[in-house]
């Protein structure tokens, strides 16, 4: 399975290389400790595209350069809130005319 940490830079060493997992993850073997690592809410674990999350919603997700990632919320930490759609509120560009009255003001 591939695993990379939840915190970049954490200190996760692989009991089997004694190396600490790299920010960009690695393959690990299917493992009690790596699963109690993702069952603590330390490491997002690589799953398929139509593989679902917990029923009980104690996991999250995100796609990362087209991979799915899933991590566990760790004991007492609430899911994330989605984001409420947003409508644009970049101010329209000047029309000419007005552009044109600016100047002649000056």
């Amino acid at each position: 399975m591939r695993v990379k940490p939840v915190i970049p830079g954490a200190c996760i060493p692989d009991p089997e290389t004694r190396r600490p997992l790299p920010d960009d993850g690695d393959d690990v073997s299917d493992t009690s400790f790596w699963v109690r690592r993702f069952l603590a809410g330390e490491v997002w674990q690589r799953r398929a595209a139509d593989a679902e999350l917990a029923a009980d919603g104690t996991e999250v997700s995100c796609v990362i350069a087209g991979e799915v990632w899933v991590r566990r919320l760790a004991p007492g930490e609430t899911p994330p809130k989605e984001a409420a759609p947003t409508t644009s509120t970049t101010p329209a560009a000047p029309s000419s005319s007005s552009a044109t009255s600016a100047q002649e003001a000056k």
